[in-house]
Order: C-alpha cells, then structure tokens, then sequence
C-alpha cells in the first residue's frame, strides 16, 4: 500500500514538473516516447537499474534520445532513477525528480539532441536548476551530476547569496565560461552562474531569452545568439548581470540607461 501511495505522489510531481516548464520554456517539448521514472528504496536497486537500463550503475539517467533500445526494451526513449537511500529524504529526492526532468525536457525542447554544440552544458545545467528550485521547498538543495565521473560540487544551502558574493568579486571571463563543454569541466561556481542566469531570464526578459536559447539549440555560437536576440556582446551581458545580482540594477531587460530609445517598441 505504501509504494502505491508513493507511485501516485511521485507521478504527481513528475507532471507538476512537467506542467511548470511548458509554462516557463513556452512548450515546443516533443517526447515522442514515454519518459522512465523508476523510484527505488536501495543504493543497491539504484545501481542495479543504472546498469540495466541507462548503461552502468553509475549512470542514473539518460536525455534526449540517444538510447532509444535500451530503457524498458525500448519502450520508454528517456528517463532516470531515484533512490530514497540514496538522497536521505522525499524533499531531496522531490527536488532531485525536478532537477532530472528539467535536464530531459530541455535535451528535448525545440530539437531532440544532447551533444554539446546543440546543448550548451551552461544551458543545460540552468534549466534543471531552474526547475528544481522553482519551488521554494528546495531552495536549500541541489542536485550536482557529472560527467566521466567528474564535475562541480558545493553546499547546497543561499544560493543567492553566494551568487552575490560571487558577483562582486574576480570571476572567470564569460566566454570561458560558455565553453564548459562536459559536465566534468563544470565547476561549483558554474552551476550557482547557470542557475542565476537562467532564473533571472525566465524570470526578467524571458521573450528574448527563450528565442536566444532556441538559437543556440540550432548551434548558433552565443556571441551571435547574444548581438541578435538582446542587442548586446557576452561581456556587455556579464556586466549587466553582475549590476542585476549586485542590486544596481532593476531587472535584465532593457532600460532607459541601456542607450536604447525609450519610445522604440519593445
């Protein structure tokens, strides 16, 4: 009777999540197979459907569709596992769900591809963070995965706040930064910079950004994407962000002291 309480919840939540990023993303997410959920007590279990299903028990997800065979003998195209003993706790394994369906779906919106000339892994990262701490309940979590058996990792807890701290000091170039090409490469503070990009985008200025996204998803470099969507260079964006986190600023969209005309439409 408890795991079939629990499949409910979980599957609940599974279409929450899927609900908040067709709102906040604008849809375009084609599953043309099912997504495979698979939530399991055991550290033993985990590893035992990592290896089955997503090729080696220390892999516990598949995106896109790179795999379209192996999940459920090719029923299911994508999906994951989370383990209760694993994450400790339902809140941290509700925000791990998020995290992991927000990496699917973004590996799926507009295009189905997963390599990193068609997902950046700055893009890529954000998203799951975005819509893993969406939700006030996991403001205090995070979930970091990693490439090769490599990757960032830090405390979970004030994310913004680090950002802040992180903003007013010596970071690296924004250009650096876009060409993390693994999750391996990706260090702590990539993730709490992906995370806040992201969120104050969607959040901010989310009609150009969305179009500025669906510009790199077709493997446009972000130098262009950035001049034709916002009318700005990556280090002109690096700086207005830094002014946005730092509280000099309003918002992420454009104002009057940008230099634009304020009667132009926009």
């Amino acid at each position: 009777m408890t795991a079939h309480e629990v499949l409910h919840l979980y599957l609940q939540r599974c279409e929450i999540a899927y609900a908040d990023f067709m709102h906040w993303f604008g849809g375009d997410v084609n599953l043309h197979k099912p997504m495979a959920v698979y939530v399991v007590n055991s550290e033993t279990v985990r590893k035992n459907v990592g290896k089955r299903y997503f090729g080696g028990e220390g892999i516990h997800m598949n995106y896109a569709f790179a795999y379209n065979d192996r999940i459920a003998d090719g029923f299911c195209g994508n999906g994951f596992v989370v383990g209760q003993e694993h994450e400790g706790s339902d809140t941290h394994m509700h925000g791990y769900v998020r995290h992991q369906i927000g990496h699917i779906l973004f590996s799926c919106w507009q295009k189905h591809g997963g390599f990193e000339e068609e997902l950046p892994r700055w893009t890529w990262v954000g998203a799951a963070h975005f819509l893993e701490k969406l939700q006030s309940l996991h403001k205090d979590y995070a979930t970091f995965c990693y490439g090769e058996g490599a990757g960032g990792e830090g405390p979970r807890k004030r994310w913004p706040k680090r950002v802040r701290d992180m903003a007013g000091g010596k970071m690296t170039p924004i250009e650096a930064f876009f060409n993390r090409n693994s999750l391996s490469a990706m260090q702590y503070a990539d993730h709490l910079r992906s995370w806040s990009i992201m969120d104050l985008m969607l959040r901010e200025d989310r009609t150009r950004w969305l179009k500025l996204l669906e510009r790199l998803r077709n493997k446009e470099h972000e130098g262009k994407a950035f001049q034709a969507e916002l009318g700005i260079k990556p280090d002109q964006f690096h700086k207005r962000w830094v002014n946005r986190v730092l509280g000099r600023r309003k918002t992420m969209g454009d104002l009057r002291v940008d230099g634009k005309d304020p009667d132009a439409p926009g």
